[in-house]
């Protein structure tokens, strides 16, 4: 999903959403969410499916 032209507010609105669906286990089991931001007030937000790069075996 790609954001465009969204506020400060908004991007930050954003981010906790997000981090709040990683730190209480909402992602599917199996996915991860990935967030990326190439330019100012933008943002890319994509489910993926594979576990994190860091995550224990």
């Amino acid at each position: 999903m790609d954001l465009l032209s969204l506020s400060e507010a908004e991007l930050d609105r954003w981010r906790k959403t997000i981090d709040y669906a990683k730190r209480h286990g909402l992602v599917p089991e199996g996915h991860r969410i990935e967030c990326n931001h190439p330019a100012a007030s933008t943002m890319t937000v994509r489910l993926v499916a594979a576990t994190h790069p860091t995550a224990a075996l």
